[in-house]
């Protein structure tokens, strides 16, 4: 299944503005094209340069971004939760050592002002989300830290018979000089996996 995205930005030799669609296919792990962000998209608010994928029988899909070096949280700071709702498939539990089984986890994560919404949030295993995607996530975090900006996707796969959590995470990110990982599944299984 492929995702579109349309992204304002000057591509290759040439000055001029020009509108891109860009496809990213969930099938070839392949990285997407960086816009050339001397055009000022970082200056975009964030509504303009996050897409979360419009949700399926009630759970989310994916989410593409243009995540920028302002987007980018202080360490050990949470964004605020607006609703007391959870994501399908959530379980509130604790296994024999008293640590959570489920997470609540984004798509686009939380340290880079991910929204608290339907279409960013899913059911994950807490391996799953930490360490897993956190590994990816610090990839993404140091490139933002230097000052360069990531064009991320994360699109979620099911298929394990319970259609409200999804077995994996596909995830995607680059920079303009560089791909820091792509197409890397992070299961949605408890216990440890090697991801980034």
């Amino acid at each position: 299944m492929a995702v579109d995205w349309l992204v304002d930005g000057i591509f290759g030799e040439g000055e001029q503005e020009e509108k891109r669609l860009i496809t990213i296919d969930r099938s070839t792990p392949r990285p997407p094209l960086m816009p050339d962000t001397r055009d000022g998209s970082c200056n975009l608010p964030r509504s303009q340069r996050y897409n979360y994928q419009p949700l399926v029988d009630g759970a989310p899909t994916g989410a593409t971004a243009l995540i920028c070096p302002q987007d980018l949280k202080p360490p050990n700071s949470r964004g605020k939760r607006v609703g007391s709702w959870n994501p399908p498939g959530y379980v509130a539990k604790k296994d024999r050592e008293n640590q959570w089984i489920f997470n609540r986890s984004h798509i686009i994560g939380d340290r880079f002002n991910g929204d608290w919404v339907r279409e960013n949030i899913f059911t994950g295993f807490k391996q799953m989300n930490d360490p897993g995607m956190k590994k990816c996530e610090n990839r993404m975090a140091s490139a933002l830290d230097g000052g360069e900006p990531v064009l991320y996707s994360g699109q979620l796969e099911y298929g394990n018979g319970r259609e409200n959590i999804p077995t994996g995470i596909r995830m995607t990110a680059t920079t303009p000089n560089r791909v820091l990982f792509a197409g890397v599944l992070v299961s949605n299984v408890p216990g440890s996996q090697v991801t980034c």
